[in-house]
């Protein structure tokens, strides 16, 4: 095996205890490296003496039980071919780990934290026509970009049927249930799922690249309005760049327009007019 990588696309295993032995040992391995590949962990165990001892018999299946798709080319009537999504998506892929692994480590540190438009925003939706005109609270809501879930929270204790999503939950405080995680490009979600859909300081943390391809999922799964408070400016702390689609209000309102093919209502707002207009209406009502 030193001479040769093991690929772990396709694998049989007997069903005996040697093998199950062996699956165990693979499974502390990669408890134990989990940065290196699960295939190459597999190839340690194996190299290790005590399954030559153990008479472990290893047999090797053809390659037309293991054709990659775009590598394996003159490999002819494949019994399994691998289409794998790594392979047609690696920049996408390679993108969503490297932005998770960064918020991740954010949390972490403290460099991110409760977003001060958390409170405001949960008081703002309260406020909207979508909600407050409809004496049932079956309404079905998502926030975009949950963070610590404050601000799903907050509503959920008002008995409405809100979820949230974030690239990573790692920051939630209250609890997984009715939380996802995912990319804001790449949500588990049916069309249409969500009656209402909203966001603050969330959209400018997109990488340039994925900008449409978030919008339009967030068209995707929203039935009738979606929200979003926007940051125009940069945000570097504790040596992470988060905010990486530095635009106007403008430019976010033209690209929800311009991709708005489902007539969904849109509410687009500059950050700071989203708080001067929340302190506005804090001190009329006192």
């Amino acid at each position: 095996y030193k001479y040769q990588q093991l690929a772990s696309g396709t694998i049989y295993f007997g069903n005996n205890n040697k093998v199950k032995r062996l699956i165990c040992a693979w499974i502390n391995e990669n408890e134990i490296q989990p940065d290196r590949w699960e295939q190459q962990n597999l190839q340690n165990v194996l190299e290790q003496k005590e399954w030559c001892k153990d008479k472990f018999c290893i047999y090797y299946l053809p390659p037309q039980y293991c054709k990659i798709f775009d590598l394996m080319k003159d490999i002819e009537d494949p019994v399994i071919e691998h289409f794998q999504i790594s392979r047609t998506n690696k920049k996408e892929i390679k993108l969503y780990f490297l932005e998770k692994t960064k918020y991740i480590k954010a949390w972490i540190c403290g460099a991110e934290n409760i977003s001060r438009c958390a409170l405001p925003l949960a008081e703002y939706i309260l406020y909207q026509d979508i909600i407050s005109n409809r004496s049932n609270k079956k309404l079905k809501m998502l926030e975009v970009g949950c963070g610590n879930g404050t601000t799903v929270q907050i509503l959920r204790k008002r008995g409405f049927n809100v979820s949230g999503l974030d690239i990573t939950l790692t920051g939630l405080k209250y609890g997984r249930e009715g939380f996802f995680e995912a990319p804001i490009w790449n949500m588990p979600f049916k069309d249409d799922e969500f009656d209402y859909t909203f966001s603050t300081d969330v959209l400018e943390h997109l990488p340039p690249e994925m900008v449409e391809k978030a919008i339009k999922e967030i068209y995707r799964i929203t039935k009738v309005k979606t929200f979003h408070c926007i940051a125009t400016f940069k945000d570097n702390r504790r040596g992470f760049d988060f905010h990486l689609t530095v635009q106007s209000i403008d430019f976010w309102k033209d690209i929800f327009i311009k991709l708005n093919t489902k007539n969904i209502q849109i509410e687009i707002i500059d950050r700071k007019d989203f708080l001067n207009k929340h302190n506005n209406l804090k001190e009329n009502k006192s």
